[in-house]
């Protein structure tokens, strides 16, 4: 696809969205706070970062959270000088690092470390343990309880907050043994420190059959991410479509946001988008549609 034609699908995919969900925007606006819309960094993990930055400065969702595939902390200072210029000279907000799977104290003290570095306000990222699973052979992830009790003595040291990301419940297309829903991972954490929290991936908890507008009310205190993606399987949360197509109703779930006064960003995860055709058309939709919904 030309440059031209590239930029011409964005405008028009983002305006039909818009226009598909117009009417129903103007009951979203009665709430007060307007929601930010940009990236999960996950969306772009196979490009290079000048082509990150291009992507997501065309699509005009200007917060990315940032994938090792971006930078990661093997970063020299020098690089990490130059990815933020890049991103401040698009007017592209840095909103956080993650997610990152964390399987040792180490890593964890390393993660801290970078994410400080960067100057961000959260840390999204997965403590796990390898287990056994029985009746399974190998040994697979599964939510630490140790690590997060690290994850929450570093969060206050940094004053960075920890998102943990929700993974699905189904082992047809989640990770039962890993944070599998916003229940199970608040559950895991409550005790320990407020700066420790959810990533609520949206899709995951919808597939799982949580009313997620229900849930965000639950835990807004303690969100600190939010992962936007809609699915064509109403039962796989990584069945991801463009944000108009799917079968998941984001009005309910966007007035939540709003009406608790969630003040951080939510990004856009469409992972493989890239790899489909037309997928400049349902990034663009994606955006449309989100950003319709959430006031913007």
């Amino acid at each position: 696809m030309t440059r031209r034609k590239f930029i011409g699908s964005i405008a028009a995919s983002g305006m039909l969205a818009v226009a598909d969900t117009r009417a129903r925007v103007e009951d979203a606006r009665s709430s007060v706070r307007r929601v930010n819309v940009g990236f999960a960094g996950f969306t772009f993990h196979r490009l290079k970062p000048e082509e990150v930055v291009a992507y997501v400065k065309r699509l005009g969702a200007l917060g990315l959270c940032i994938k090792d595939s971006f930078m990661g902390p093997t970063a020299t200072a020098t690089e990490i000088a130059e990815r933020k210029r890049m991103l401040a000279d698009a007017g592209i907000v840095a909103y956080g690092v993650g997610p990152v799977y964390i399987g040792d104290a180490d890593e964890m003290k390393r993660r801290f470390d970078y994410a400080a570095s960067l100057g961000v306000p959260t840390l999204v990222g997965v403590p796990f343990s390898l287990k056994s699973v029985p009746g399974q052979s190998g040994k697979r992830q599964h939510g630490s309880r140790a690590l997060c009790e690290l994850a929450s003595q570093l969060a206050d040291q940094y004053k960075i907050d920890f998102a943990i990301h929700n993974h699905g419940e189904d082992p047809k297309s989640g990770v039962p043994t890993l944070f599998p829903t916003p229940r199970a991972t608040f559950a895991m954490i409550r005790d320990l420190s407020p700066r420790m929290g959810l990533c609520l991936d949206v899709a995951y908890a919808f597939a799982d059959g949580f009313d997620v507008a229900a849930e965000i009310r639950t835990y807004m205190p303690r969100i600190y991410d939010v992962h936007l993606r809609n699915i064509s399987d109403p039962k796989n949360g990584s069945s991801g479509i463009a944000g108009s197509m799917g079968v998941i109703d984001y009005l309910p779930i966007m007035r939540a946001l709003r009406e608790t006064g969630y003040a951080r960003w939510c990004g856009i995860e469409l992972a493989n988008a890239l790899d489909k055709e037309g997928a400049s058309e349902w990034l663009a939709d994606s955006v449309g549609y989100f950003k319709a919904l959430a006031g913007a």
